[in-house]
């Protein structure tokens, strides 16, 4: 005997008449005849949310059914909801529910089941007086299975919702075991029995009709309205919280907190959001442009939830010509959101971590948001751009200098994109390979969709990265830029490149004039050169304006010992001009810089004065660390003693250990490959970009060796312990302690 105890609660109404004739004087705002106090939250959040809501009830003749699993984040019940219409004092027709319900998942069959025992089916009553604590008492050992009819089993291919026709004869317990099978055990189960409409139709997976309209319109809804994968039980409980955020410019830290938690719900996918920011508003805000003040709140609030969206933000933010209150009401409002999360909503920092990279690496897609995201970053006070400037500004420039250091044409992208900071990130990937082209110029395409993102870094006034993607964009950097990067040369060299500007005419003939030789010239015939070189003689001045492109490129070459090699560190202005409409050209904000008209198929060769590779040195370690790769005491033999020490001092699992071993060191290696040359040689790379990037050792110390109990060892001990198996060790090296990797500063 297996009991099942199952609950009850119904609709609250004021009743006015007896058992056999009465009608409903009002909701009372509470439920009536309960079996338990308080109704579970995931119940209240899903029935608030209209998750059993019908659109026309039934007649109390005919009962529209439905059931539905729910999850909470910590609670699980089977519900089963029966919907009759009753009458008001005024005569209007009115849906009342009683809904039966059972604590964990897979009981609707069991209700069912102890339904139909109950001598026919329990429909709303309000003198059918219940006791809380006092439930129905069920054996589960009655509860027996259905057969699915064949015609019925053949809806099963069609795509969720299944409507069964309204003419087919069918019962609860057959819809309840084709939503069974349809969920897969994958989805929560949740089916429709004679119903005229539902208000959430996509979120059942099979739906019987009441009648041939009610059978249309159903058909017709699954075609229109989205489809959500799963269905959250706190839905209710995010959009109550959405619009307390929205409604108010300083918000609460407790409805940060929720939607900060229904940020990190791996069930509320980006489809989900979208759907739950449009039931408040969000859709209308777009295609009406309706820009109050909690719209700019909520439409930002879409921003942080949506980030690979957030063009979508900033095009409706600029779509607004000649008006800067609603980018006032975001600064302000995110300046708000800030102070109040002050760290305690990770997720909202994370998602606004990845709004910025995202945001970046897709402006080659969308070149006409370069003012609305300058706009964004400048912000210091606002939520993406303290993000950019305090933190991931710093990592750009960090994963420029690691890639500076270890070009892919030395180390495979096995070794140097583990630790990458800031282009561990899938918008960058398209990317990285033309970032990794720019350190072997013989294979370098330009390509001009990189301007956008050069502009970008100009305005911020991020001159390194910006001259860098001009770089990668056509091969010459404007003139304007070097001049606001204070550079006075011709030449500049930035992580590991050097890179050349624009040689305007005149700078054009003085190198001419230099080239020709002889320090007395006429003053005519310096005048009659520059009106040839500027352009202002009779057509000569493109003839040789080409003909001394190839001598400034020579001059610049003989003078590169005479050029800078740092670029003054810009600090980002704390202003945020707004950005203007693209419509209004003559109104923009931020200066468009020139773009060189060079064929982005052009290829370029290595500079002579260029730094020769350090292949030869990095091929000796190379092969000195493989060979001693077996050797007593070193890379081989230290791995497996550090695997056996965790596995037997701290009792962990040897394929955990190896696991974390192995990805501490490089995403791809296998713990169990690396007796093979090639296989050794992979380890060895991982090695010293771990010794390089990780433990910043001199380069005397990157031998690409793991010797036991050396620094190495010690430092890959401590990071496997803290990062990734999260464990203390019962003796910690000193080493560890000096490691600021290991050992980040405190926050306050």
């Amino acid at each position: 005997m297996a009991n099942l105890y199952i609950h009850e609660f119904s609709t609250g109404i004021q009743v006015d008449g007896d058992g056999r004739d009465w009608v409903s004087r009002g909701f009372t705002g509470d439920y009536m005849n309960k079996t338990l106090n308080p109704i579970p939250t995931a119940i209240h959040s899903a029935i608030t949310n209209r998750e059993f809501a019908v659109a026309e009830g039934a007649s109390r003749e005919d009962p529209a059914i439905i059931g539905r699993e729910i999850e909470g984040t910590t609670e699980r019940w089977s519900v089963v909801a029966v919907v009759t219409r009753g009458r008001d004092d005024r005569g209007r027709s009115v849906s009342l529910y009683r809904y039966f319900l059972a604590e964990g998942l897979g009981h609707l069959t069991d209700i069912l089941c102890w339904l139909r025992t109950q001598g026919g089916l329990l429909i709303f009553d309000p003198f059918d007086i219940q006791t809380i604590r006092q439930p129905h008492q069920y054996d589960t050992v009655q509860t027996s299975n259905v057969p699915i009819k064949s015609e019925l089993q053949n809806l099963l291919h069609n795509e969720a919702p299944i409507i069964i026709p309204y003419n087919q004869p069918c019962t609860p317990l057959i819809i309840d075991a084709m939503a069974k099978e349809k969920s897969r055990g994958i989805e929560a189960i949740a089916w429709a029995y004679k119903v005229e409409a539902l208000e959430t139709p996509t979120r059942f997976q099979v739906i019987q009709a009441v009648s041939e309209k009610a059978e249309q319109l159903l058909q017709k809804a699954k075609t229109t309205t989205p489809k959500l994968s799963t269905v959250v039980a706190e839905e209710g409980q995010i959009k109550t919280a959405i619009k307390g955020l929205m409604s108010r410019e300083k918000p609460k830290l407790d409805q940060l907190k929720i939607f900060d938690s229904a940020l990190k719900n791996s069930k509320i996918d980006d489809n989900y959001w979208k759907i739950i920011f449009d039931s408040q508003g969000a859709k209308d805000a777009l295609s009406q442009g309706i820009y109050s003040a909690s719209m700019v709140r909520l439409m930002t609030l879409q921003a942080i939830a949506r980030p690979t969206h957030l063009f979508l933000f900033l095009g409706w933010m600029q779509k607004r010509e000649n008006q800067s209150a609603h980018y006032e009401v975001s600064e302000r409002f995110q300046q708000e959101v800030l102070n109040t999360v002050r760290g305690q909503c990770s997720e909202i920092d994370n998602r606004i971590t990845e709004g910025v990279r995202w945001l970046i690496a897709n402006l080659i897609n969308y070149p006409d948001q370069v003012e609305p995201a300058v706009w964004l970053f400048k912000l210091n006070t606002g939520l993406w751009g303290n993000a950019y400037q305090t933190q991931l500004k710093q990592k750009l420039k960090d994963d420029f200098n690691f890639k500076k250091a270890y070009p892919r044409e030395y180390f495979s992208s096995l070794a140097t994109n583990n630790h990458l900071k800031f282009f561990n990130n899938k918008a960058w990937e398209p990317i990285l390979d033309d970032l990794d082209k720019a350190w072997n110029s013989n294979n370098i395409i330009f390509n001009k969709e990189y301007l956008p993102i050069a502009q970008l870094f100009e305005n911020l006034e991020d001159y390194s990265i910006s001259i860098f993607f001009y770089y990668l964009a056509q091969e010459l950097v404007p003139k304007e830029v070097f001049d606001k990067a204070e550079i006075s040369s011709f030449r500049v060299y930035i992580y590991g490149i050097h890179i050349s500007r624009e040689v305007t005419d005149w700078e054009e003939a003085l190198i001419f004039i230099q080239k020709i030789g002889g320090q007395i010239v006429p003053v005519y015939f310096v005048l009659t050169l520059l009106i040839l070189f500027t352009g202002l003689g009779f057509g000569g001045g493109y003839l040789i304006g080409n003909k001394t492109a190839q001598n400034a490129s020579n001059f610049h070459n003989d003078n590169i010992g005479q050029i800078p090699e740092k670029i003054p560190n810009a600090q980002a202005s704390n202003s945020s001009p707004k950005p203007t409409s693209s419509a209004n050209p003559s109104q923009q904000t931020f200066p468009s810089p020139k773009v060189t008209q060079k064929p982005s198929s052009s290829k370029t060769t290595a500079s002579n004065q260029s730094p020769q590779p350090v292949q030869n040195e990095l091929t000796v370690k190379i092969k000195t660390a493989v060979n001693q790769f077996e050797s007593k005491d070193k890379t081989k033999e230290s791995l497996e003693g550090l695997a056996k020490e965790f596995i037997t001092v701290h009792n962990i699992k040897k394929e955990d250990v190896e696991n974390a071993i192995a990805q501490a060191l490089a995403k791809n290696l296998n713990f169990q490959k690396k007796n093979t040359n090639p296989e050794k040689e992979e380890w060895v790379k991982a090695i010293i970009n771990y010794q390089a990037y990780f433990m910043q050792a001199k380069e005397e110390h990157r031998d690409g060796i793991i010797q036991k109990n050396g620094n190495t060892y010690n430092t890959l001990k401590c990071d496997i312990a803290q990062n990734y198996l999260k464990i203390k060790l019962l003796s910690k090296p000193d080493i560890c302690t000096k490691n600021t990797r290991l050992n980040p500063p405190k926050t306050i």
